[in-house]
């Protein structure tokens, strides 16, 4: 065989083994890259969800004899809301009926069966979109509902669209729109539970 024609073959092979090993290369990182941002904003969701499910024990104890807040207890509870960065707003709950919310300082009577622990309304009356709260009870007869801001996904809306599925079957993308299943095609996840629910936080 012809030399000339060995080199140029021995060029074509290098240069096709060379794109190979490059492409599956970049392919890798890209992944990588791609589940790092996916960690990182699991960990950031994370640590929102326990931000509230940590204070569980210092709420109990503080709000332990309180039925109708009086006006030191509406004080601590704003307190608790504007320390608490992910915190939207709080109701008191006392034997089944509202009788305080912290949004728009309100004084009102309406009925509502407390149920512990996470909770989505799907359409909240005031938005028109998912809202997500935490119940925790703190007397005998006396519940706080914990709400949380809409959530944020700076993290990984980089590189697509980032939603956290909770109860298997609700999936609640940046500033709680709610994202529909046939727009979901491909996603990677991480999986956390809480209490008595089950996080996804995808991409």
């Amino acid at each position: 065989m012809n030399i000339k024609y060995m080199k140029l073959y021995t060029l074509i092979v290098c240069s096709t083994f060379f794109l190979i090993i490059f492409s599956c290369c970049t392919y890798l990182l890209y992944q990588y890259d791609i589940d790092k941002k996916i960690q990182n904003e699991y960990e950031k969701q994370l640590k929102t969800f326990n931000s509230v499910v940590n204070s569980k024990e210092a709420l109990a104890s503080m709000f332990s004899k309180m039925t109708i807040p009086t006006l030191a207890e509406q004080r601590e509870l704003k307190r608790y809301v504007s320390d608490h960065k992910d915190v939207s707003s709080v109701s008191v709950i006392y034997k089944d009926y509202y009788v305080y919310s912290t949004f728009g300082n309100r004084l009102y009577s309406m009925e509502m069966k407390a149920v512990k622990g996470f909770s989505i309304k799907v359409k909240s009356l005031l938005t028109h979109k998912p809202t997500l709260s935490y119940t925790l009870q703190v007397g005998a007869n006396t519940y706080l509902k914990i709400y949380f801001k809409p959530l944020r996904f700076n993290v990984i809306d980089s590189i697509g669209r980032g939603y956290i599925t909770v109860f298997d079957n609700i999936e609640i993308g940046e500033g709680n729109q709610l994202v529909k299943h046939d727009l979901i095609e491909h996603h990677d996840e991480y999986h956390f539970y809480l209490d008595d629910a089950d996080f996804f936080c995808s991409c």
